[in-house]
Parts: structure tokens; sequence; C-alpha cells
């Protein structure tokens, strides 16, 4: 126990191999070369070739490049779980849904107060003509 927090130290190992995995999975998502993303984040082919087979881990600095470069939080990366929370674009994301809402709020109100007028029209299109 770690008497200067008062709690108890929790252990994180990674798995290089999972993180090789998902920086290939999402380096091919964004249709990039290895050479593209060395690039983005400043290291060489052979590199991310290893870093992708899991022969190599890397640091956290280059981590967060790749996240960075990525698009997406450390845990994607990490353990394949995507949390938008950590995403550069969340704020973005909480906007559209607040628009979306407000759309769907405002076409359903208009289509229920419609919906008697729609009714009339409906029963006067299925009634036969008079003679």
């Amino acid at each position: 126990m770690n008497k200067s927090l008062g709690k108890k130290r929790i252990k994180f190992e990674v798995r290089w191999e999972k993180l090789g995995e998902q920086v290939k999975y999402y380096r091919l998502g964004r249709d990039l070369l290895q050479k593209d993303l060395a690039e983005m984040v400043g290291t060489t082919v052979n590199t991310i070739s290893r870093l992708e087979i899991g022969a190599i881990g890397c640091s956290l600095e280059m981590l967060l490049s790749l996240c960075e470069a990525l698009q997406v939080s450390p845990d994607a990366l990490l353990s394949g779980n995507y949390n938008m929370l950590y995403s550069p674009y969340y704020e973005h994301f909480c906007e559209m849904k607040g628009v979306i809402q407000e759309h769907l709020t405002a076409s359903l109100q208009e289509f229920f107060e419609n919906l008697p007028e729609k009714k009339k029209e409906r029963e006067a299109e299925e009634q036969p003509p008079r003679s």
C-alpha cells in the first residue's frame, strides 16, 4: 500500500501485441501507410512495423503522438476500448447530439400536430366518389 496516497497501487501491464494490433487497425482505417504514420509521429517505418507486430513497445510520448496522429484515445490503442470522452471531437459530438435532438423533437412535434389533418385527408381519399 502506498502510504503517501493511502490507496492501493494498481498494476497495469501493457500488452505490446495488442497495442500493435490497434495501431495497425486504426492506421489502416485512416488509409495511412506505415511511412505516413512514421512521418506524422517523427519516427521510422521500421519502428512502426516492429511496433505493429508487437516486437517492441513505445514510450508514453510515442503513445500520445500515435493517439494524436490516429485521432484515438490512449485506451483505444492500449486495450481496444474506445472511450469517446477522450476524443478531441467529444465537444463536437455533444453539440451534434443536441442539434439532432432539437431537430428530432421539432419534427415529431410537427408530425403529431398535423396528424389529425393527415388522417382526414387520407379518409377523404379513401372514400369512393359520390355519383
